[in-house]
């Protein structure tokens, strides 16, 4: 049996037992426990139906923040390999690093400025231009 790694359970445990209380900070923005698990579960119910398998490799573009900390907590959710690129790459390179790292996928856990042209398919993923079942691919 697989366990999440102990920051995620404990997530879990004090969003079942003191789902209210503040759980991250960023300035004006505060999320509780049920509000951190709601948006983690969200990201990995979103990559799972997006087809990414547990063990898949996954780009995470995102500066310091509360939705960093989601977005991490549900890659761990969805068992993927967290990969974190830089959000001030610029979209060639996010490209090289994502074919040189096999990536699956990206997840910006910022607006789409911060993140450039680098969300959604990596080119030569599946789905992505070049990749199985994308365009120009098999």
């Amino acid at each position: 049996m697989t366990r999440e790694p102990a920051f995620v359970e404990a997530a879990g445990f004090w969003a079942r037992n003191r789902p209210d209380e503040v759980a991250v900070l960023d300035g004006d923005t505060a999320w509780s426990w049920a509000e951190l698990d709601r948006r983690a579960d969200a990201v990995a119910a979103g990559l799972l139906a997006a087809g990414v398998e547990p063990g898949d490799r996954v780009g995470l573009m995102a500066v310091s923040s509360v939705a960093v900390v989601a977005a991490l907590h549900g890659l761990v959710r969805a068992g993927v390999v967290a990969v974190t690129l830089g959000p001030r790459l610029a979209p060639p390179e996010v490209a090289a690093i994502a074919a040189a790292a096999g990536l699956r996928a990206i997840v910006a856990a910022e607006p789409a400025e911060a993140a450039g042209d680098a969300t959604g398919t990596v080119p030569g993923g599946p789905g992505g231009p070049g990749g199985p079942g994308g365009p120009g691919g098999p």
